[in-house]
């Protein structure tokens, strides 16, 4: 995977959870309870967190210096 990708997965996915918490992707999304809101919640946050281990922060170091 490329840094950019992971990059973007890990922002999507954040964004999903700031999203679910603060309200307004259940305006967009209908759930059918409130287990399903909370297990769409938790797998964005592990996603997002797994995949900033995916990012090669040397490659990213390397080209700012």
């Amino acid at each position: 995977m490329k840094n950019y990708q992971a990059i973007l997965i890990v922002l999507i996915s954040y964004g999903i959870v700031w999203g679910m918490l603060n309200g307004t992707i259940q305006n967009y999304v209908h759930f059918a309870g409130e287990l399903n809101e909370m297990a769409v919640t938790l797998l964005a946050g592990v996603m997002g967190t797994m995949t900033i281990f995916a990012i090669d922060y040397k490659k990213i170091i390397k080209s700012l210096i």
